[in-house]
């Protein structure tokens, strides 16, 4: 061979070459292995060209600076509503069956100071029973829910109990004793609501029984049986309103120890709250919706923080019913003491 012809055969060896560079075709024709072989043919006939050695990439050419995007700052986390939460009406999961939970507020009022009490309701026996002005107040009230999603997950039964009491505890002369105790447990249907219009949220309607009674005999017993409809709206997180309208269910005229129980109590109330850091106030109006013959109530509470969730509270009463032996007498009341739950 050429001197020529074997230095490009030379140069041409790859890896997979043998050790000593073939030649001529006899040479190839000595190797065993096929692919080798035929290799070394193509290598003799200056057919073979060396597989090119793969091109890494480099590093990617420098970009030129860009502006960050700016990240807007994330919104504060929305409060959640207080009479959706209260009744259970934003999740469709929830499920919280025969627990117990705040409905009414829950407070005792050790001072109290009220005006025109009526002695003359009781015997003579127990006249004494309300010599004293000064006596002590409080509220028990809460709810639990009996039935989650009544028709296909809508509508919730509740059943739900209030009790308040009047307490002569600083009359030492008839040895403290309770003056009046009403009762009054509930039966509610809870129906969620969603519709916004002004500002305004319609959360809920409710539609309940209701017997209230204070328990005792006669002639110092009092009760009544009553539908109720109520409903529920919120502006925001620090206003709301809430309206209940009654209608009395007939009993017989024998039986009825307060006939005339709605035309001093009234047929109705509404309630409003404004909540402003951590103080709230709460106003309501009651009144029987007689032009010729107006009567009702209006109250006022205000409460202020004290130490964990236990709350101040000073309650203001002036009309009629506040309690049951007293639906007919209009009095002042006025009460400092804690309170332990709110309406919201």
């Amino acid at each position: 061979m050429p001197p020529r012809s074997l230095l490009t055969l030379l140069l041409a060896t790859g890896p997979t070459v043998l050790a000593a560079a073939p030649a001529s075709f006899t040479d190839c024709a000595a190797i065993e292995d096929s692919d080798d072989r035929l290799l070394c043919y193509d290598r003799v006939a200056g057919r073979y060209e060396p597989a090119a050695e793969p091109v890494l990439p480099g590093p990617p050419p420098p970009q030129p600076p860009r502006d960050l995007p700016v990240l807007a700052e994330p919104k504060p986390a929305e409060r959640a509503s207080p009479f959706s939460v209260r009744w259970q009406t934003d999740a469709a999961d929830i499920d919280d069956i025969f627990v117990i939970t705040p409905y009414k507020p829950n407070y005792i009022l050790p001072v109290t100071y009220a005006t025109d009490l009526n002695d003359k309701v009781y015997p003579e026996s127990e006249q004494g029973l309300v010599e004293d002005k000064l006596e002590a107040k409080f509220q028990i009230s809460f709810k639990a829910k009996l039935w989650d999603g009544l028709y296909q997950d809508y509508g919730d039964i509740w059943f739900a109990y209030t009790q308040q009491a009047w307490w002569q505890v600083y009359n030492d002369e008839q040895s403290a004793p309770f003056r009046e105790t009403n009762y009054e447990p509930e039966l509610i249907l809870g129906l969620a609501t969603d519709l916004s219009a002004l500002g305004w949220h319609w959360r809920y309607v409710n539609v309940g029984f209701n017997h209230q009674s204070n328990g005792r005999s006669d002639p110092l017993s009092r009760s009544w049986n009553r539908a109720i409809l109520g409903t529920a709206f919120e502006r925001g997180d620090d206003l709301a309103l809430l309206a209940r309208y009654w209608w009395r269910l007939p009993e017989d005229e024998e039986d009825d120890n307060n006939p005339d129980i709605e035309e001093f109590i009234g047929k109705g109330e509404l309630w409003a709250f404004y909540r402003n850091d951590n103080q709230s106030w709460a106003a309501m109006i009651r009144n029987n919706f007689d032009l010729d013959d107006n009567r009702g109530a209006f109250e006022l509470d205000w409460s202020f923080p004290l130490f964990g969730s236990v709350k101040g509270y000073l309650q203001y009463f002036y009309g009629y019913g506040e309690s049951l032996i007293e639906y007919d007498q209009k009095h002042h009341r006025i009460g400092l003491g804690l309170l332990l739950s709110d309406w919201l």
